[in-house]
């Protein structure tokens, strides 16, 4: 008994139908990538954006302009890396900057994830980080008016 060879043209536009088959698994994996990334990047900056706020604190002369130049820095290091909050809080601890103490700050951004909607994610999602910085023990107590 021979065996019979199924004939090129019995295969023939198979390949687009696979194709066709498989687009959809390739674009949500795409999508899922992206989303990855932009995860990543984004808390690498708010991560950034807390650890500057927490430092340029510990240096001020007083709390309130701890907390003027502490914002600022936070809103810096956002612009900077490129991350555009739809809402950023910023959590101060000053620890009434006292010698040898620490300074915490805890940076919460809000970011967009509507143009991603093809994987049915919400509009937003918000992404936090906290660093410490510690005050410099040879800091003068001495504030000036």
């Amino acid at each position: 008994m021979r065996r019979r060879r199924p004939s090129a043209d019995a295969e023939s536009g198979s390949a687009p139908v696979e194709l066709m088959m498989a687009a959809p698994v390739l674009i949500a994996a795409a999508l899922v990538m992206v989303l990855a990334g932009r995860y990543v990047a984004a808390r690498m900056a708010v991560e950034s954006a807390a650890h500057n706020a927490a430092r340029t604190a510990s240096i001020a002369d007083d709390d309130t302009r701890a907390r003027g130049f502490a914002s600022a820095a936070a809103q810096a290091a956002l612009e900077q890396r490129g991350l555009s909050c739809a809402d950023h809080r910023l959590r101060l601890e000053t620890a009434g900057l006292r010698r040898g103490a620490w300074t915490a700050a805890e940076v919460t951004c809000t970011v967009a994830l509507a143009d991603l909607a093809l994987l049915g994610l919400p509009g937003s999602t918000d992404i936090t980080a906290r660093a410490t910085s510690p005050i410099d023990t040879y800091k003068s107590e001495e504030h000036t008016p």
